[in-house]
This record gives C-alpha cells, structure tokens and sequence, in this order.
C-alpha cells in the first residue's frame, strides 16, 4: 500500500480499519483452537511504489472460516477494502485519498456463496489447512465427533417416522435385467395360459400333420401301381358305417363301382362248385341227405378250448364249444329302442362267454344299436322282419342244434325248423354243406364268424382289426380259418367296431372302437 497524505480524519480511519482487521485476526486465532477448519492466512506486506516507504502495513484479505452450522458474529470483511492497495494506480496523486465506500448489508443468499470461497481460500491456504499441525490434526477428531454423538443420542430419544418406500428390486434382479423380466413375465396365471396356447398348438399342429400325411398315403394307394392294394381299400372302407364315402373323393365313382360290384365272367359249369339254392337245400333236407353234422355225446363232454388265432394281417381268438347244446342266439326283448351291450346279455343269461351277432340299423356310425338289420327267429317264431322278405346270409339253429346258413326268406328259415336265427346283410357265407366258398373279397377289417364242425362242434371267432399290431382279415381270410379248422358250414356276421368276445366276465379281445365296445341288438352265447 502506497504511503497515503491527507487530513488527520482520513488517518483516523485508516487507523481503525487497522484495529478492526488485528482484532479479527486475534479472534480467528483462538478459534482455530478448536476449530477444524483453519482458514486465516497470514497476512503479507505489499510492496511500496518506488521511492516511497509504506506507512500502512499492507493486509491481504483474509477469509474467515465459521462452522458449517453456526453464523460468524462479526460481518464479513469488504472485499474492495482488503484489496484496496491492489486496485489503486501505482502513483497515486498526492493529497489524494481513495475512500472506501461502506458496504452494504448482505442477505443469507449472498452470504452463502461467499462463504464457501472463505472456505476453500487460495491453493497455498488450502495446502495449509490440509496440512495444519499435528496439535491441530489431534484436536478436529474429538471436536468433530462429539457433536454427532450428541445429535445421535437425542436423535435415538426422539422417534423418527420412516418415510414409506416402494420395494426396490433385488440387487441380483437389477445386474440381471433379463432374468428379472422373465420373472415378472412368468406369473402363475400367465405361465397358466401360455402352456394351455402351446398345448393346443401343438395338438392342432399334429392333428394337420397327421391329415396330411393320411391324405397323401390314402393318394398313393389309390393313384399307386398296385391295383390289389387299391381294390383292398376301397372293399375296405365300403364296410365301414362311417368312411364308405372316402374312396369316392379320390376315385372316379365309376371306378368305385366297379371295385364294388365286379362283373363275372362265364365259365364252364363244371369249373366250379355250384352252391345249392334254396330249394334245393330244403329238398335234400327232406331227403335226409343234410347229414353233415352229427353231434357227437362223447365231443360234448369236453370243455371249451380258448385258442389264439394269428395270420399275417390279424390276430384273435377262437372259442371251441363242444356241446351245440349250450350256445343260444339271443336278441332283445324289445326293438327299436336302445341296445345293450355283450356284458348286459351275458348277466341276464348266466352265460359264460359270447359274441356279437347279426347286424342293426347304423346310419353313419352313429346308430344305437336297438333295430336289427335283418331277421330275428326267437322260440320258432318271427320275430323281426318280414316272412317273404329274402335276407342275404341267415344263421339259424333248429332244435337239433344243427348250424344252418344261407340266403333265402324267413319264411324257408322257419320252414327248415330253425328255432333261434339271425341274419347279416353284409353276408357273405363262407362254408355251406362242406363246400368253401373262394373270390370272396372284402376288405382288412375286424371280423366275427361262427361255424359247426361235423361232430357238432361250434367255432365262435373274433379276429381284431384297425389296429397297427392287427389289421384285420378278408372274407377269404376267415373261409380259409375256418376250413382249416374242419367247419362244413360257416359263415360271417358283423364286424367292425362290433367285434367282440368276452370270456369269463373279461373282454379278450381289442375292439377297433376308441370309445369302447358297443350296443347291439342280437348276441351268440355260450351257457354254463
């Protein structure tokens, strides 16, 4: 500061600027005892203009640090005042005083900022407060720590309401972002709907697949080179209640027909064995020479043979009953209602063992099995169907228990003394008076036949079929069967999904039905 000339007032107030500024410094001298913060640097003398002497004692200004908490009771110096020496001309005019202007009263607002800089202070007084002595370093510790203490102590007194918070995240969660997306997507309700939607997806996937794969086999097959196998379908299928419409989406309808219904060429009437007509049958009847079967008294004391049956297409079994005596054709009590099933007949009879018999009215699949589909005989009387009607495939027993099969009216059945009878419409007989019917076709389906051997023995068969272990048989299949196993006069009943044979309150044999067996009107019995 430059050496200042003036009036003895203007000295005056120097002169208290001066007081003021040392008893500032001797107030931030004690403080810093206890302080922890140091922030009053010592003051440096600034140079004098050349060729004068300074009168004044230069003062830098200083910045004085208060508690973070507390306001400092002496108002803060003004920084034009400290700096004053800084800002006049190197050569000030003599008798020339600058004044320093009063400064005006600052707000908390203005104060702030500027006690922050007091804070901080220049690089080299930070350096020193940094540093400080090692009396100081061991004093701010205790200072400092006492006062938290006391506010933590009140503060464990005083009950502190807790502000509510959201549930925040795991921290797993949170560094594994996908996971805990997938896991606020997996929900147990939609986890529920997703596995139904992928079910069903799958389901319809397969069912299409599986269309597809049926239609371009069924393409093949009737597109293919091999006639027999295109001819075994469509017989196949015709047999059916349900599927005898499929070969026509495939084939010509005048192709079906002719697969159906084959034209037969002529031949020589010795070239073949001649079946006998119905009245010829009832002639020889007359004349006693039917004697084919002869029940046997010592064949009929033997018990029931239960035999499996196994081709290259099929696979069943076979009932051998020695005694013609214990089979029974039954039907039901009342037509046109309900059927009922194998077990149902056999519980009300006391039977044994049974079949399915003659066919029932079934449109599509979907019949009930309470109409016959042909001829009922019970107790020597008719008791469905009409007396000059001719039915295709009639099975009857007469009194004697002698097997009669063949196609002719009801009322030459009842004339031949049939007492218990039924018919199939579907026929075919396979075996008549010892004789083998051949070319009979048909398709690979379940089959249910029935037979007598000469000494009176009856054959029940059931072959099953639809089934990838058991396809089924043709009516040659079971001619040849039952030729094999000595039968001089058979002949077939309904098969398909009606195919059953129940031994000793089991069914033992795999019906082509995937809901179960099903209801009939008329039933073969083997009684105790």
């Amino acid at each position: 500061m430059s050496n200042l000339n003036g009036s003895g007032s203007e000295k005056s107030s120097l002169s208290d600027f001066e007081a003021q500024l040392q008893k500032l410094r001797s107030q931030q001298a004690d403080e810093d005892l206890t302080d922890p913060v140091q922030s009053v640097a010592e003051a440096k003398p600034l140079p004098a203009p050349a060729g004068e002497e300074s009168t004044v004692a230069p003062v830098e200004q200083e910045s004085v640090v208060t508690p973070a908490k507390e306001e400092s009771a002496v108002a803060p110096v003004p920084e034009k005042a400290a700096s004053a020496s800084t800002e006049l001309p190197a050569n000030p005019p003599k008798n020339t005083v600058r004044k320093a202007k009063p400064r005006p009263a600052q707000s908390a607002s203005t104060q702030e900022p500027q006690r922050k800089r007091a804070e901080g202070g220049s690089g080299e007084q930070r350096k020193r407060t940094e540093d400080g002595s090692g009396e100081q370093r061991k004093k701010r510790p205790a200072t400092a720590a006492a006062k938290p203490q006391k506010k933590t102590a009140e503060a464990e007194k005083a009950p502190v309401k807790q502000p509510v918070r959201k549930k925040s995240r795991p921290i797993d969660e949170i560094e594994d972002d996908d996971e805990y997306l997938e896991k606020k997507r997996n929900t147990p309700a939609k986890g529920f709907f997703r596995f139904l939607g992928r079910t069903l997806v799958t389901i319809l996937a397969t069912a299409l697949l599986l269309v597809v794969g049926l239609a371009a086999a069924i393409i093949i097959v009737c597109r293919g080179p091999s006639v027999s196998a295109r001819n075994l379908f469509v017989n196949s299928t015709n047999e059916t209640s349900a599927l005898k419409t499929v070969p026509r989406y495939f084939l010509p309808n005048d192709v079906v027909d002719s697969i159906l219904h084959p034209v037969v060429e002529e031949v020589e009437p010795d070239s073949f064995v001649e079946l006998a007509t119905e009245s010829e049958t009832l002639a020889k009847a007359e004349e006693g020479e039917q004697e084919l079967v002869v029940v046997s008294e010592e064949a009929a004391e033997q018990e029931l043979e239960l035999i499996d049956i196994k081709g290259s297409t099929f696979k069943g079994k076979m009932l051998i009953i020695h005694d013609p005596y214990k089979v029974k054709l039954a039907a039901l009590d009342q037509f046109g209602e309900y059927g009922i099933y194998l077990t149902e007949f056999i519980e009300k009879y006391g039977a044994i063992a049974g079949t399915n018999a003659g066919g029932f009215y079934d449109p599509n699949g979907m019949g009930n099995g309470g109409t016959p589909d042909g001829l009922v005989i019970r107790d020597g009387k008719l008791a469905f169907g009409s007396l000059y009607s001719h039915y295709v495939d009639v099975i009857g027993f007469d009194s004697s228990r002698v097997l009669h099969v063949g196609d002719m009216t009801a009322q030459a059945a009842l004339d031949l003394g049939i007492v218990e009878g039924i018919s199939f419409s579907a026929g075919p007989v396979l075996i008549q008076n010892g004789v083998k019917r051949t070319n009979l076709g048909g398709g690979v389906n379940p089959r249910t036949c029935i037979g007598q051997r000469a000494d009176g023995a009856i054959i029940l068969v059931v072959l099953e079929g639809r089934h990838p272990d058991s396809l089924g048989a043709t009516y040659d299949d079971i001619a040849d069967l039952m030729e094999e196993y000595g039968a001089v006069n058979a002949a077939n009943l309904d098969g398909g999904s009606s195919s059953t044979m129940v031994y000793n309150g089991e069914q033992i044999t795999k019906g082509s039905n995937i809901v179960g067996t099903r209801r009939i009107a008329t039933a073969i019995l083997v009684l105790p």
